[in-house]
């Protein structure tokens, strides 16, 4: 297939028609059919066919996933970042946090750290800018 180049004009500029998917043709095609499928994969389980079984058991009850409670954990936001991690970890050794909420919570400590150095760095370079700046107009004068 074809790769579009940067700057030309698209070759289909009205995009993919609605309703093109096959997929909705097929899954409405086989709605109607879709009990006698779930019947017969239950009496294929239920005969010892564990494959079956397993493919019905997915459908009807899927698996569970985690569901992340609320905490209420107090982390002074003027402390050092890394005295802001080690209270996270702390809390995760007590049980208080759930290690994921613990690993979440020092990845956001991270990535607030990654913002903090690069808007320092931004506005050092913002300041030897004008005062690379500044020394040219005064020696234009």
């Amino acid at each position: 297939m074809a790769q579009f180049r940067k700057g030309e004009p698209s070759p289909n500029p009205k995009g993919r028609p609605r309703k093109s998917s096959t997929t909705e043709t097929i899954r409405a095609a086989n709605l109607e059919h879709a009990g006698e499928l779930l019947d017969r994969l239950r009496l294929l389980g239920l005969g010892g066919d564990v494959g079956a079984a397993r493919c019905f058991l997915d459908r009807i009850l899927p698996p569970l996933k985690a569901v992340e409670s609320i905490i209420n954990l107090k982390i002074d936001s003027g402390l050092p970042l890394s005295e802001q991690s080690k209270l996270a970890l702390d809390a995760c050794f007590k049980g208080q946090i759930t290690p994921s909420q613990g690993q979440s919570l020092i990845t956001a400590i991270g990535t607030h750290s990654k913002i903090i150095e690069s808007t320092a760095l931004l506005e050092r370079l913002e300041a030897v800018e004008q005062a690379l700046k500044n020394d040219a107009t005064k020696k234009t004068t």
